[in-house]
């Protein structure tokens, strides 16, 4: 018997992740209002139960990546993966977002640093 079962969230924790990192397609995006009196969005992924209340490190790089209009978001492909973060002074665990990205052709020269 797993704590999760009787804590079990909606929204998606870093531990959820079984440390490793998920490319995910964004199925859509609810707006949710929390506990502190704060409203954020929410990104649901296609074939996932749970959500990623969207922080603004992540959602700064979903729109450098894809844009300032969410509804822009939707069906396009994200990686999701654990990280560690300092939050006031202590390291806690959390979840990152980035773009996938065009793979580089191995034929292609790099561009000179």
């Amino acid at each position: 018997m797993k704590t999760t079962e009787f804590f079990d969230s909606k929204y998606l924790a870093a531990s959820d992740l079984a440390n490793r990192e998920h490319k995910l397609t964004i199925d859509h995006i609810e707006v949710a209002d929390f506990k502190d009196g704060t409203r954020k969005p929410v990104l649901f992924f296609t074939g996932k139960k749970k959500g990623i209340a969207l922080n603004k490190t992540n959602a700064k790089k979903l729109i450098a990546q894809y844009g300032d209009e969410m509804d822009n978001w939707i069906g396009k492909e994200v990686i999701v993966y654990p990280d560690i973060v300092d939050f006031q002074g202590q390291m806690v665990d959390c979840i990152r977002l980035r773009a996938v990205l065009k793979a580089a052709d191995p034929n292609d020269e790099l561009p000179p640093f």
